[in-house]
This record gives C-alpha cells, sequence and structure tokens, in this order.
C-alpha cells in the first residue's frame, strides 16, 4: 500500500469542481455532535437569515447563489438549519473562492 504523501497529482480544476469536492469533505468532517445539537435546540442553530447576516456577511441572495448548496445544514421539520460551528472551518475550507467573490 503506498503512502498519500507519495501520489502527486496534477490537474486544473474549476471552481465547482473545488467547491464540490471541498464540501464533500467538509460534510464528511461535520460532527456528530452537531446534528444532536439540532434536536436539542442549542444556541448553535441558527436559520439562513441569521447566518448570512451575523456570521457570512452576504446576502441571503449571494448566499443562494453560490453557498447555499454546499454549505452544510440539516433538516428541521420543513426548514433548513445551520450551525454557528460549522461557519470558521467552512469559511477556511472555501477561503479562496470566498475571495474571488469577494464575501
Amino acid at each position: 500500500m503506498t503512502n498519500l504523501e507519495d501520489i502527486h497529482v496534477k490537474a486544473e480544476l474549476s471552481d465547482e469542481s473545488v467547491n464540490a469536492i471541498v464540501n464533500k469533505l467538509f460534510k464528511l468532517m461535520v460532527s456528530q455532535k452537531a446534528r444532536e445539537e439540532v434536536d436539542k435546540g442549542k444556541d448553535d442553530v441558527i436559520t439562513q437569515a441569521v447566518l448570512c447576516k451575523e456570521e457570512l456577511h452576504c446576502s441571503p441572495a449571494t448566499f443562494n447563489k453560490w453557498y447555499r448548496i454546499d454549505f452544510p445544514w440539516y433538516p428541521k421539520g420543513s426548514a433548513r438549519v445551520y450551525h454557528r460551528s460549522d461557519v470558521k472551518p467552512w469559511q477556511n475550507a472555501h477561503k479562496q473562492v470566498l475571495e474571488k467573490h469577494q464575501i
């Protein structure tokens, strides 16, 4: 079995491809604890409006256009809810895309 350090890949990826890869990896990192907090109704759970205004500092339209699919969400009834604890790791993972769109 080879070490991952020994594998070198050179490829040109679009923003969409990079975003999709980062999103899949990020979703794998989201902890079970965060999912449990949705059920408990902790303060960490926020709506899209709060996420956009207080955490990401963008408009809901910008969020829906560029990030809604990529940002991890949790079902609560028929609505989507988000976690404040997911914001910083998501921003770090998507830093290049955020800078490109100046968010």
